[in-house]
Formats: C-alpha cells, structure tokens, sequence
C-alpha cells in the first residue's frame, strides 16, 4: 500500500512541476508561447553605447547625455518600460508595451501617452548583449544603433 501512495504521490508532484514550470511566475504569460527571440529579449538591459550614422558615411559614437545607463524592462506579458536615471531627479520613466515581429526582426513599441509606434530592428540579441536600431525620423536620414548589456 505505501508503494502505491509513493507512486501516486511522485505523479502528482510531476504533474504539479510540468503544469506550472512553463510559466513566467512574474508576469502569467505562458512562456511556451514566445520565440526563441522573445524569450531572449525578455529581462533588464542597460544600454551601454550609441551609434549614429548618416548616409553615405560611417558609424559614429554617440554615447553620453543622460540615456546613457537608462534601463529599459522586457516582460514576458508584452509589457516595456524604461527608466532613465540621469536625465532627471529621481529618472524619468516611460511604460507601455511591446510586440515582435518575427518575419523583419523589427520590434515595436507602444509609449503610454504618445502617439503612434516606435520601431526598432534587433540587430543581435543574446544571454550577455542587445543591439537595436532604429531610424531616428530626421530629415537627415540619420540611423541610431543602440548597445546594451544584460542587468
């Protein structure tokens, strides 16, 4: 009898672990549902260097001012935030959402109370480091790539 409590006992607490192990316990998104490069955006990068190119020229450093070691937050419910420490007392934080798209690698943002989407092209992503660019919407063609490493 106890070997069939024990056996029954061990199902149960597998079952248990495969039920809920697939999701993120910090958001409720299943995690199952992202591809392979949702899940590797999902987390906390700190950018760690800008780059800005005008056409028919080369990349140009553009690090410093106060995005530099601005924080922005990657969940698994789709939901995005950014917070820049030194651009004001205390940092300045901008919430919204996110979506992926896989067939461009473009990744677009929606800014709670801004207008229209902001869209970026993930260049890299991996476990150490992000690289998104995006056009900066100038009349000068100007494009920024932005480096950041994982918190």
């Amino acid at each position: 009898m106890k070997k069939i409590i024990f056996f029954f006992g061990k199902v149960a607490t597998l079952i248990t672990v495969l039920t809920f192990g697939a999701c993120d316990k910090k958001s409720g998104q299943d995690v199952e549902t992202l591809t392979l490069t949702e899940k590797m955006l999902i987390g906390d990068w700190s950018r760690i260097k800008i780059e800005v190119k005008l056409p028919d020229q080369d990349w140009k450093d553009d690090t410093g001012g106060c995005s530099l070691g601005a924080t922005e937050k990657f969940n698994a419910n789709r939901s995005w935030h950014l917070v820049t420490p030194g651009c004001s007392a205390g940092g300045e934080i901008q919430r919204g959402s996110w979506t992926y798209m896989p067939e461009t690698d473009r990744l677009l943002l929606n800014v709670n109370g801004i207008e229209g989407t902001l869209v970026r092209t993930i260049t890299e992503v991996n476990k150490e480091g992000l690289v998104l660019t995006h056009e900066a919407g100038t009349l000068d063609g100007r494009i920024i790539r932005t480096y950041y490493g994982r918190q």
